[in-house]
C-alpha cells in the first residue's frame, strides 16, 4: 500500500495490512511494516490452535525484514498476569529468547478453540525499546478459560521491522492472524 491510499484517514486509523490463514505451519511471520505510513501495529489472532496440545504461544521481532528472528537469550523481558475461569490471578516476568503471549499451555483438543485476541507493536521504527503489548483468551487442556494479558519489549534500539508468531513446540494446526498499521499523522 502506497500513501495515496491513506489519503483522507485520520491519523491513528486501522488501516489492513495482510492477513495469514494458518495451516500446519512453523510459524506466522509479517513483515509489512512500513515507517512511513504507521506508527504502531496491531494483529488480531482469531482461534490460532496448536498442533502439539498444551503449548505456550510466543512472538519473536526481527530488524532485518524477516531474514532472521532474533533469539538471544537477553533480547527480550516480559511480564504478564493470567485470570482463569477457575482460580484466582497468577502471574509471571522473565527475560530470554522470546516474548510470551500465553502464559499458560493452550489446548488443541476439539472444543478448545485455540487463542485469540490482539498483540500491539508499539513504535518499532524508532531507534528504542520496542514495545509489545498482548491480550489473549484461550482454552486449557484441562478445559478451563484463561485470559492472558502481558507487556514486553524487544531489548535493543534497533527498528524492528518484522514478528513471527510461532507455539514453543509443533507446528500451528490453524487459525487466522491478520495485520493493521496505525496511520502515523
Amino acid at each position: 500500500i502506497d500513501g495515496s491510499a491513506l489519503t483522507g484517514l485520520s491519523a491513528g486509523a486501522l488501516v489492513f495490512i495482510s492477513s495469514s490463514d494458518l495451516s500446519s505451519d512453523a510459524t506466522a511471520d509479517f513483515t509489512g511494516f512500513n515507517s512511513a505510513l504507521y506508527d504502531s501495529y496491531e494483529f488480531t489472532l482469531a482461534n490460532v490452535i496448536p498442533a502439539n496440545d498444551n503449548v505456550r504461544f510466543e512472538m519473536r521481532t526481527s530488524s532485518d525484514g524477516g531474514v532472521s528472528y532474533n533469539s538471544g537469550s537477553t533480547d527480550y523481558k516480559y511480564s504478564m498476569i493470567y485470570q482463569t475461569d477457575t482460580a484466582s490471578a497468577s502471574g509471571t516476568y522473565a527475560r530470554g529468547t522470546f516474548i510470551r503471549l500465553a502464559i499458560t499451555g493452550v489446548g488443541s483438543a476439539a472444543s478448545e478453540y485455540g487463542a485469540s485476541g490482539t498483540v500491539n507493536v508499539l513504535s518499532p521504527h524508532l531507534a528504542k525499546y520496542t514495545k509489545i503489548v498482548s491480550s489473549l483468551t484461550f482454552a486449557t487442556t484441562s478445559g478451563t478459560q484463561d485470559f492472558s494479558v502481558g507487556g514486553g519489549s524487544r531489548e535493543s534500539t534497533a527498528a524492528v521491522d518484522g514478528v513471527r508468531f510461532f507455539f514453543q513446540s509443533g507446528n500451528i494446526e490453524s487459525g487466522t492472524i491478520t495485520m493493521y498499521g496505525r496511520v502515523n499523522s
